[in-house]
């Protein structure tokens, strides 16, 4: 019986302690919002496989975009992820040199 209720009692401590941890954070999605901040013309696009040097991927003209606009949007973008603390790590440069 004590067996039980000690097993009983680690079970319903697990629970509890699992629903007060912290919901995991998901990573904010700002092409929308900054399409809307910058009042970029025409349709913008994330470029397949391509990251630039600042860790984001990045986003690239489309259907009646310009240069210029997406520009405009990738330092939106880089501008809030400052801002939130969530910009991504840049690898170092690693010149082949060992040092």
């Amino acid at each position: 019986m004590r067996h039980f209720a000690f097993t009983s009692m680690v079970l319903a401590a697990t629970a509890l302690l699992g629903a007060c941890q912290a919901p995991q954070e998901v990573a904010k999605d700002y092409m929308q919002d900054c399409l809307w901040e910058t009042r970029a013309k025409g349709s913008y696009k994330r470029a397949t496989g391509k990251i630039g040097v600042n860790g984001l991927p990045v986003i690239v003209p489309n259907q009646g975009g310009d240069l210029r606009g997406a520009l405009f949007i990738n330092a939106c973008i880089e501008r809030r992820h400052i801002r939130a603390g969530t910009l991504p790590g840049v690898p170092e440069y690693d010149d082949g040199t060992g040092g």
